[in-house]
Protein backbone atom coordinates (compact mmCIF):
# COMPACT_ATOMS: atom_id res chain seq x y z
CA UNK A 1 0.00 0.00 0.00
CA UNK A 2 1.13 3.70 -0.52
CA UNK A 3 1.27 6.24 1.92
CA UNK A 4 -0.08 8.71 -0.33
CA UNK A 5 -3.97 9.76 -0.09
CA UNK A 6 -7.13 12.28 0.02
CA UNK A 7 -8.90 13.97 2.80
CA UNK A 8 -11.69 16.05 2.45
CA UNK A 9 -11.62 19.67 3.67
CA UNK A 10 -15.22 19.67 5.13
CA UNK A 11 -16.62 17.72 8.48
CA UNK A 12 -18.32 15.30 6.46
CA UNK A 13 -17.81 11.69 8.06
CA UNK A 14 -15.92 9.87 6.08
CA UNK A 15 -15.18 5.80 5.66
CA UNK A 16 -11.59 4.96 4.68
CA UNK A 17 -11.45 1.51 4.76
CA UNK A 18 -10.12 -0.80 6.97
CA UNK A 19 -6.29 -2.38 7.47
CA UNK A 20 -6.04 -6.13 7.96
CA UNK A 21 -3.27 -8.19 9.36
CA UNK A 22 -2.90 -11.68 8.80
CA UNK A 23 -0.17 -13.77 9.78
CA UNK A 24 0.40 -17.23 9.07
CA UNK A 25 3.59 -19.96 9.83
CA UNK A 26 5.64 -16.62 10.92
CA UNK A 27 4.83 -14.62 7.81
CA UNK A 28 2.43 -11.64 7.64
CA UNK A 29 0.89 -9.59 4.96
CA UNK A 30 -1.58 -6.11 5.12
CA UNK A 31 -4.06 -5.14 2.84
CA UNK A 32 -6.51 -2.62 2.67
CA UNK A 33 -10.46 -3.69 3.00
CA UNK A 34 -13.45 -1.74 1.76
CA UNK A 35 -17.13 -3.02 3.62
CA UNK A 36 -18.81 1.08 3.47
CA UNK A 37 -22.35 -0.39 2.78
CA UNK A 38 -21.99 -2.57 6.26
CA UNK A 39 -20.46 0.86 7.38
CA UNK A 40 -22.51 3.33 6.18
CA UNK A 41 -25.62 1.29 7.98
CA UNK A 42 -23.71 0.99 11.41
CA UNK A 43 -22.84 4.38 11.53
CA UNK A 44 -26.32 5.72 10.85
CA UNK A 45 -27.39 3.36 13.40
CA UNK A 46 -25.02 4.92 16.09
CA UNK A 47 -24.98 8.36 15.06
CA UNK A 48 -29.01 8.84 14.01
CA UNK A 49 -28.88 12.64 14.81
CA UNK A 50 -26.26 13.00 12.03
CA UNK A 51 -28.04 14.50 9.32
CA UNK A 52 -24.71 14.16 6.90
CA UNK A 53 -24.45 10.63 5.40
CA UNK A 54 -21.55 8.61 5.59
CA UNK A 55 -19.37 9.53 2.56
CA UNK A 56 -17.59 7.28 0.46
CA UNK A 57 -13.59 6.78 1.36
CA UNK A 58 -11.01 8.77 -0.19
CA UNK A 59 -8.66 6.34 1.39
CA UNK A 60 -6.99 4.12 -1.25
CA UNK A 61 -4.07 2.08 -2.07
CA UNK A 62 -2.41 3.94 -4.98
CA UNK A 63 -1.57 1.08 -7.87
CA UNK A 64 1.21 0.53 -8.84
CA UNK A 65 2.88 2.02 -11.76
CA UNK A 66 3.83 0.27 -15.64
CA UNK A 67 1.46 -1.74 -17.60
CA UNK A 68 0.66 -5.62 -17.50
CA UNK A 69 -1.68 -8.49 -18.59
CA UNK A 70 -1.02 -10.95 -16.61
CA UNK A 71 0.76 -11.37 -13.65
CA UNK A 72 2.59 -14.85 -12.25
CA UNK A 73 5.18 -15.08 -8.85
CA UNK A 74 8.64 -14.21 -9.68
CA UNK A 75 9.65 -17.05 -8.04
CA UNK A 76 7.90 -19.51 -10.52
CA UNK A 77 9.67 -21.67 -12.87
CA UNK A 78 10.03 -20.14 -16.04
CA UNK A 79 11.01 -16.98 -14.73
CA UNK A 80 14.31 -18.51 -13.85
CA UNK A 81 15.27 -16.34 -11.21
CA UNK A 82 17.37 -17.97 -8.28
CA UNK A 83 15.16 -17.34 -5.42
CA UNK A 84 16.89 -17.98 -1.97
CA UNK A 85 15.93 -18.40 1.37
CA UNK A 86 16.05 -14.63 2.31
CA UNK A 87 15.46 -12.95 -1.52
CA UNK A 88 12.59 -13.99 -2.93
CA UNK A 89 13.35 -12.89 -6.30
CA UNK A 90 16.40 -10.97 -7.74
CA UNK A 91 19.54 -10.42 -5.23
CA UNK A 92 20.09 -6.42 -5.06
CA UNK A 93 23.74 -5.75 -5.56
CA UNK A 94 23.85 -1.97 -5.78
CA UNK A 95 23.17 0.65 -4.00
CA UNK A 96 23.22 -1.73 -1.03
CA UNK A 97 22.27 -5.42 -0.18
CA UNK A 98 19.07 -3.82 0.47
CA UNK A 99 18.51 -5.03 4.23
CA UNK A 100 19.46 -1.94 5.73
CA UNK A 101 18.99 1.82 4.89
CA UNK A 102 22.67 1.70 4.04
CA UNK A 103 24.12 5.26 2.66
CA UNK A 104 25.07 5.51 -0.73
CA UNK A 105 27.85 7.60 -2.31
CA UNK A 106 25.59 9.77 -4.28
CA UNK A 107 22.21 11.21 -5.42
CA UNK A 108 22.84 9.38 -8.73
CA UNK A 109 23.44 5.61 -7.90
CA UNK A 110 23.31 2.95 -9.74
CA UNK A 111 21.62 0.01 -9.11
CA UNK A 112 22.65 -3.80 -9.90
CA UNK A 113 20.59 -7.26 -9.34
CA UNK A 114 21.59 -10.72 -10.15
CA UNK A 115 19.78 -11.51 -13.60
CA UNK A 116 17.28 -14.22 -14.48
CA UNK A 117 19.21 -17.08 -16.25
CA UNK A 118 16.89 -16.64 -19.34
CA UNK A 119 18.29 -13.63 -21.63
CA UNK A 120 14.96 -12.82 -22.87
CA UNK A 121 13.68 -12.02 -19.46
CA UNK A 122 13.51 -7.97 -19.17
CA UNK A 123 13.14 -6.06 -16.11
CA UNK A 124 11.06 -3.07 -14.32
CA UNK A 125 12.44 -1.14 -11.56
CA UNK A 126 10.23 1.08 -8.77
CA UNK A 127 11.73 3.83 -6.37
CA UNK A 128 9.80 5.38 -3.83
CA UNK A 129 10.74 7.57 -0.91
CA UNK A 130 10.59 6.13 2.50
CA UNK A 131 7.49 7.48 4.31
CA UNK A 132 8.16 7.27 8.08
CA UNK A 133 5.18 6.67 11.11
CA UNK A 134 4.73 5.68 14.19
CA UNK A 135 7.63 8.10 15.35
CA UNK A 136 7.43 7.25 19.20
CA UNK A 137 10.34 9.52 19.55
CA UNK A 138 12.77 6.13 19.50
CA UNK A 139 11.97 4.07 17.07
CA UNK A 140 10.45 5.27 13.33
CA UNK A 141 8.86 2.94 11.18
CA UNK A 142 8.78 3.48 7.36
CA UNK A 143 6.90 2.44 4.71
CA UNK A 144 7.04 3.11 0.41
CA UNK A 145 5.21 6.73 0.07
CA UNK A 146 5.86 9.14 -2.64
CA UNK A 147 6.77 7.29 -6.15
CA UNK A 148 10.20 9.01 -7.24
CA UNK A 149 11.06 6.74 -10.45
CA UNK A 150 9.88 4.03 -12.54
CA UNK A 151 11.71 2.24 -15.66
CA UNK A 152 9.98 -0.80 -17.86
CA UNK A 153 11.44 -3.22 -20.27
CA UNK A 154 14.75 -3.08 -18.86
CA UNK A 155 17.02 -5.63 -21.05
CA UNK A 156 19.59 -5.67 -18.53
CA UNK A 157 20.20 -5.64 -14.94
CA UNK A 158 20.94 -2.49 -14.05
CA UNK A 159 19.83 1.25 -13.94
CA UNK A 160 20.40 4.92 -13.37
CA UNK A 161 17.24 7.06 -12.48
CA UNK A 162 16.18 9.47 -14.24
CA UNK A 163 16.43 12.06 -11.73
CA UNK A 164 18.65 12.92 -8.92
CA UNK A 165 17.35 12.19 -5.35
CA UNK A 166 17.29 14.50 -2.48
CA UNK A 167 20.41 14.58 0.28
CA UNK A 168 19.26 12.73 3.11
CA UNK A 169 16.57 10.68 2.63
CA UNK A 170 15.54 7.30 3.07
CA UNK A 171 14.28 5.24 -0.58
CA UNK A 172 12.77 1.66 -1.75
CA UNK A 173 12.82 -0.14 -4.00
CA UNK A 174 12.15 -3.19 -6.27
CA UNK A 175 12.68 -5.12 -9.37
CA UNK A 176 10.65 -7.34 -11.22
CA UNK A 177 10.60 -9.97 -14.29
CA UNK A 178 8.82 -8.85 -17.45
CA UNK A 179 8.10 -10.95 -20.88
CA UNK A 180 6.01 -8.41 -22.89
CA UNK A 181 2.99 -8.08 -21.01
CA UNK A 182 3.24 -10.92 -18.90
CA UNK A 183 5.13 -9.81 -15.61
CA UNK A 184 6.19 -11.29 -11.98
CA UNK A 185 5.63 -10.22 -8.61
CA UNK A 186 7.64 -7.64 -6.99
CA UNK A 187 11.32 -8.41 -5.50
CA UNK A 188 11.58 -8.75 -1.78
CA UNK A 189 13.53 -9.96 0.83
CA UNK A 190 13.06 -11.58 4.62
CA UNK A 191 14.64 -11.47 7.63
CA UNK A 192 14.22 -13.36 11.39
CA UNK A 193 17.24 -11.84 13.87
CA UNK A 194 17.28 -13.72 17.46
CA UNK A 195 18.36 -11.72 20.23
CA UNK A 196 18.87 -13.14 24.20
CA UNK A 197 15.86 -11.43 25.14
CA UNK A 198 13.71 -11.91 21.88
CA UNK A 199 13.78 -11.35 18.15
CA UNK A 200 12.77 -9.85 15.00
CA UNK A 201 11.32 -10.54 12.05
CA UNK A 202 9.83 -9.49 8.53
CA UNK A 203 8.32 -11.20 5.51
CA UNK A 204 7.99 -9.30 2.19
CA UNK A 205 10.75 -6.19 2.78
CA UNK A 206 11.26 -4.35 0.02
CA UNK A 207 15.12 -3.04 -0.44
CA UNK A 208 16.09 0.33 0.94
CA UNK A 209 19.12 2.55 0.87
CA UNK A 210 19.44 6.57 2.39
CA UNK A 211 21.13 9.04 0.52
CA UNK A 212 23.93 11.21 2.03
CA UNK A 213 23.50 14.48 3.51
CA UNK A 214 25.21 16.10 0.75
CA UNK A 215 26.49 14.80 -2.72
CA UNK A 216 29.96 13.06 -2.58
CA UNK A 217 31.96 12.96 -5.73
CA UNK A 218 32.42 9.26 -7.18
Amino acid sequence: MRAIFTVPDDLTPTYIGELVFEQSDGRYTVGAGDDFEREALQFEANYPSVTQKLSRGLVSPEPRPGTWLKMSGICAPDWKIGCTKNYWGVTPLLPSDGKKFASVDGLSPQFRWTPSADSTVTYDIVLYEAASFNDDGITRQFTEGRLVDYSQGLAEPQWTPNVALEPNRKYYWSVRARRKETVSTWSSYSYFNFFLIGFSSGYGQWFKFATPAASKSR
